[in-house]
């Protein structure tokens, strides 16, 4: 295969790909461990770990938000975050501006109606990590949950990976061609 099929760059087994959404796994595996720990309960309202959570309901049902019915897709939550987030994804709290962004959002459906894909959802949970271990989501995850996984050579920020030769390059086929993916440095 190509990392890059502009450029003609193979792969070899130093090219790093990006995981996209499986990196949800990784964030669900961090909330389960935080409650094993004891350090939260994910049948409470995330407002009791972001206190300024806030979003508009539009819906006569008020339902509560939970880590569990993030988890699960059934939040209500829209599927996309409400700002393009750029900067390093280390800084402490940088998953801050969704939350703050959400203050503009609009809930997809009331909490338990409906399965509903989230990306800000996950992004919420980053959040909730950032709060419960006091440290940067990408750092956290990178010298702690990484780790114990025995992927030492994986990373939650690009920045960590020297060189942009070993990123492969995500494309999408359609009608006989490829298309190269935007997989920008952003955060999300």
């Amino acid at each position: 295969g190509m990392a890059d099929i502009d450029k003609q760059v193979v792969l070899t087994e130093d090219t790093y790909f990006k995981v996209w959404s499986i990196a949800k796994v990784f964030t669900a595996l961090e909330i389960f461990r935080e409650f094993e720990e004891g350090l939260l309960d994910i049948d409470r309202p995330i407002t009791d770990y972001l206190p300024g959570f806030k979003i508009n309901n539009i819906y006569n049902e008020e339902g509560i938000i939970t880590i569990r019915n993030i988890l699960a897709h059934r939040s209500g939550l829209p599927r996309n975050e409400c700002v393009l987030l750029k900067g390093s994804p280390n800084a402490k709290r940088s998953l801050e501006k969704f939350e703050l962004a959400c203050h503009d959002c609009y809930m997809a459906f009331p909490p338990e109606t409906r399965y509903k894909y989230s990306n800000l959802g996950y992004d919420l949970l980053g959040r909730i990590v950032e709060e419960v271990r006091d440290e940067g989501y990408s750092n956290f995850m990178n010298n702690n949950l990484l780790p114990l996984t025995g992927m030492s050579e994986s990373t939650f920020d690009t920045e960590n990976i020297s060189g942009s030769e070993n990123i492969a390059t995500g494309y999408e086929y359609y009608k006989g061609k490829f298309y190269p993916i935007d997989q920008s440095r952003n955060i999300n």
